[in-house]
Formats: C-alpha cells, structure tokens, sequence
C-alpha cells in the first residue's frame, strides 16, 4: 500500500495503461508472479533480433533493451528496499534516478541474453526475500522522497507492475 503519488495509483487499482491489476495478489503470491514475469522477459529478450531489440523509436524513448536493463535493476533497487524495510524502522528510500542510470550504464550497448540472465537471477533474489516475509512483516512501511509510503507488499506489487508495465512497452518496440 502506498499513500501518495500519483505513480501509487498502481498498487489500489488497474493501471490504465497496461491494464495489469497488481492489488489483486495477494502478497504471499508475489513472489511466483515475480518468477513469471520475469520469464516473459527473459523469452523476449533472447528471442529479440539484435537490432529490433535497441531500436527507439523516437529520441527521448527508450528501446526494448532499455526497458530491460531498466527492470533488470529495478529489481535489484527493490529487493534491497525490501530487505531494508524487513531490519530497519521506517526507512527512507531516496530516489534512484532511473533515467541516468540508463545513459550511465549503457543499456542499450549491453547483451541481451546478459540482460536476460541479470533480470532472472535478480527476480529470483527478490521472490526468495519476499518469500521469506510472514504475518504483519508485510505491512512494515518505509519512505520514498519524503511522501511516498510503501509497505513491503506495497513494494514488491510496484516491482512486479514495472517489470508488466514495461515488458508491454518493450513489446510495442519490437512489435
């Protein structure tokens, strides 16, 4: 649950735009939901021709390798949140600057059977700390940019929205 944000609608009803329902699992679910989705990702990516998969279709978009590599550590950022929130009284998060880190760590420029790999082991990491949270564990909260409420479902329903949400966009690239 989040308590702020528009970017928070996601985690109380369908997004409008990819249509995916993530308060609709429950959180002892999550962490399958997360396995399968990051299954899907990882078909699309290694089944991708080379140049479909780092084409943008307009400057200032980003490539279906690129909202790869963005998931890929969106995971990563996410479980580490998690594992913050499970040993720590109502962390503050910070902001990652996601934008950045694909111009710094150049995504596009990466492999995408790595990436696919990366994205695998990293939804792994998070189902199995995820699988580990019991009873009011879940409801354990902390803070991104001051305002932004998360619990520990909260977090791993937002993970497993970004990895839907931009797997569709990934789609439309490369469709």
């Amino acid at each position: 649950m989040a308590e702020a944000g528009d970017g928070m609608r996601v985690l109380t009803e369908p997004c409008p735009y990819c249509g995916v329902d993530v308060a609709a699992v429950a959180p002892g679910d999550l962490p399958d939901a997360l396995r399968e989705e990051a299954g899907r990702w990882e078909s699309l990516l290694v089944a991708a021709d080379d140049t479909a998969v780092r084409r943008r279709p307009e400057d200032g978009t980003w490539s279906a390798l690129e909202y790869g590599g963005h998931v890929r550590d969106v995971l990563s950022v996410m479980t580490e949140r998690v594992a913050r929130t499970l040993v720590e009284d109502d962390p503050e998060y910070g902001w990652w600057d996601h934008e950045a880190s694909a111009v710094d760590e150049h995504y596009n420029e990466q492999d995408p059977v790595a990436v696919a790999g990366d994205l695998a082991a990293n939804a792994a990491w998070m189902a199995g700390t995820l699988a580990l949270v019991e009873g009011d564990e879940w409801d354990r909260r902390g803070t991104r940019r001051g305002a932004e409420r998360f619990t520990v479902a909260g977090l791993g329903r937002f993970t497993l929205h970004e990895l839907a949400h931009h797997r569709f966009d990934a789609e439309g690239r490369l469709g």
